[in-house]
């Protein structure tokens, strides 16, 4: 999205019905320049769920098999690590696998 003559291309400009709903809104959404999206939710279920997600992982049929860089996983879900928003994405995607492995591999 990007601005073209002070509007917005490809979407909608909030700030009128922000500043119309002011008295009812919380300060973070009035302050609020973008949209939000599934970065933080996904962030937040691995920071919630870390000590369970580097078990399956580092426990799964992928490690087994030589194929995930253990070292790596170690220290993106070690505790207390805050997780990397760019990290995010690749643990998903390896949970997604190993799960689709286990599937498989129990049938």
């Amino acid at each position: 999205m990007c601005r073209v003559g002070g509007r917005l291309k490809g979407g909608r400009d909030r700030a009128i019905a922000r500043k119309a709903f002011s008295n009812a809104l919380p300060p973070a959404v009035l302050r609020r320049l973008g949209k939000g999206g599934p970065d933080g939710f996904v962030a937040q279920f691995i920071n919630m769920h870390r000590s369970s997600i580097a078990e399956r992982l580092l426990d799964g049929l992928l490690s087994k098999h030589g194929l995930l860089d253990r070292y790596t996983i170690e220290q993106a879900l070690r505790p207390g690590q805050k997780v990397d928003a760019s990290d995010c994405p690749r643990i998903m995607a390896l949970l997604d696998t190993e799960a689709w492995v286990r599937t498989w591999s129990a049938a």
